[in-house]
């Protein structure tokens, strides 16, 4: 409720009485407002005597819902210009805003519960509170009882956006469907965040045509909104990555880039640069992948991403070292590594190990990357398979650089092994991994001699891969296999094995393996 500057004076009044009586506590100045907080022992005796006079259920209302409200004008606003000033709102208000949903949840309020969830989850991705996030999808989405489906609807799109990297890809789909399906009975357009969430599983779940159909649906949709549009055109880059179109991606990376930048949507901003400095550093363009990865840090760094900024830095790293500025690559990417570390988010920890254990690998610091590999396959969560598996065929080729081809073959098996067995949220991300672990045993056997066993399965793995891009890193070691490989057999014999191998299927591959 909006109170007249004489109501507000009478306030302002009160509280620096209050002050003065040292029963509050001025808290410092953010956002140009200064800000107050009870003494403990102040809230402790003013909840008692809310109880006592049976108030407490009805403040704690009106508290969680003016917050709620709060949070759900913020919502499209982290989407769009001034999303930096409405995070600094909802950080200043994270207490607050974590007590009214606690309050929710504990009162049984499924509907506010779900509004709270709906309208805080995309914060908590871009200031990187996943085990936050992760929690409340568990607890929220589990209450029972009838909803609106305006809430229902908002919080499928939250839960599908969190529950595939949390549960399965299963879920999210199902949660995806569930929004889809209320907002067509509503007769509303879908939440901005959908339009792109149905893209994205459908590439991780490896249908990259229905992820392209889906993702130009939602350019040819003049509802769907800019913020939207230019997600869906990120999309097409990296699905047009994911095919080996280059031109493609690069082009629609490119307009991404242009379409976030006119908005002022940062978050979209760094991820389009991200997406093009890997787009450049797998066509060797290093100076290109250095500069838009150096932009993509610093609007990280604008938003407070301390999930994102990790691993860019990474990949900062890496193109300094690939520009010839090797000391300051390898300082730029462990800096990233300690920031991951700090965090202490395993998934992010796994994947800045992954990328700075495979540039100390490219250097010759064979130490330093089993190290690093060990961490990564320790911190990788169980529900993340593929993320263990890469460091398992890191540590594989660690052990065939040092001499050891039969740990490094044991090594490799184990990953295909993780990979066979293990919950993924990402079909295309097995398949991608199986293929670097089919590297790893191809190196494995050149180094023991099976030269042919060796050019069959460097064969099958660029045929289970695709046209997707190879790292720098990932291309060395295939070019290193291939060479010894048609060395030791001979330019007909090495054409001919190439052959088998990639007329290999995905079963046919792995059951060549169980028999050798």
């Amino acid at each position: 409720m909006r109170r007249s500057w004489p109501e507000r004076a009478g306030i302002l009044d009160i509280l620096a009485s209050l002050v003065d009586k040292s029963l509050v506590e001025a808290d410092g100045v953010q956002r140009d407002e200064m800000r107050y907080r009870l003494l403990d022992t102040v809230r402790a005796y003013g909840a008692e005597r809310l109880r006592e006079a049976g108030e407490t259920m009805a403040v704690g209302r009106a508290h969680a819902e003016y917050f709620c409200d709060l949070a759900e004008r913020a919502e499209p606003e982290l989407r769009a210009r001034n999303q930096l000033t409405w995070l600094a709102r909802l950080d200043a208000e994270h207490d607050n805003l974590r007590a009214a949903l606690r309050w929710a949840v504990d009162s049984r309020d499924t509907e506010l519960a779900m509004r709270l969830f709906g309208a805080l989850a995309w914060y908590w991705s871009l200031r990187g509170r996943l085990p936050e996030g992760r929690s409340w999808l568990r607890s929220v989405m589990a209450m029972p009882g009838e909803v609106p489906a305006r809430v229902r609807a908002r919080a499928d799109v939250m839960a599908g956006l969190w529950s595939w990297a949390v549960d399965s890809p299963e879920a999210a789909m199902a949660a995806a469907g569930r929004a889809r399906a209320l907002y067509k009975q509503l007769g509303q357009p879908p939440h901005p965040l959908l339009l792109v969430l149905e893209p994205l599983l459908a590439f991780l779940d490896d249908d990259v045509d229905r992820a392209r159909a889906l993702a130009d649906a939602v350019l040819a949709d003049a509802g769907a909104g800019e913020v939207s549009h230019a997600t869906a055109m990120l999309m097409i880059g990296i699905i047009e990555s994911g095919r080996g179109a280059m031109d493609n991606a690069e082009r629609a990376s490119e307009e991404a880039v242009v379409r976030f930048r006119e908005l002022g949507e940062r978050a979209g901003l760094a991820q389009a640069l991200a997406s093009l400095a890997e787009i450049a550093e797998a066509r060797g363009d290093h100076p290109r992948a250095l500069a838009v990865a150096e932009e993509a840090v610093g609007l990280a760094r604008e938003l407070g991403a301390p999930t994102e900024i990790p691993v860019l830095l990474t990949q900062v790293g890496s193109a300094q070292v690939m520009t010839g500025e090797v000391e300051l690559g390898l300082a730029t990417a462990e800096h990233g590594l300690r920031l991951a570390m700090e965090g202490g988010i395993p998934d992010v920890v796994a994947s800045a190990s992954v990328a700075v254990a495979a540039l100390a690998r490219s250097r010759g610091d064979l130490a330093r990357a089993r190290q690093l590999y060990e961490e990564a396959a320790r911190a990788a969560p169980e529900q993340l398979a593929p993320m263990k598996a890469r460091a398992l065929v890191g540590l594989g080729f660690v052990a065939e650089l040092e001499g050891d081809p039969e740990r490094a073959a044991s090594l490799h098996r184990l990953a295909v092994e993780v990979v066979r067995a293990g919950p993924t949220p990402s079909i295309l991300w097995n398949r991608l991994v199986l293929a670097q672990a089919l590297n790893g045993l191809a190196a494995a056997a050149a180094a023991q001699g099976s030269a042919e066993r060796a050019a069959v399965l460097v064969s099958a793995a660029s045929s289970l891969r695709g046209p997707a891009p190879l790292s720098t890193v990932e291309q060395a070691d295939i070019v290193r296999v291939e060479e010894r490989a048609r060395r030791d057999l001979g330019a007909e014999r090495f054409k001919q094995a190439r052959r088998r191998g990639a007329a290999m299927s995905r079963e046919a591959v792995l059951a060549y393996l169980d028999r050798k």
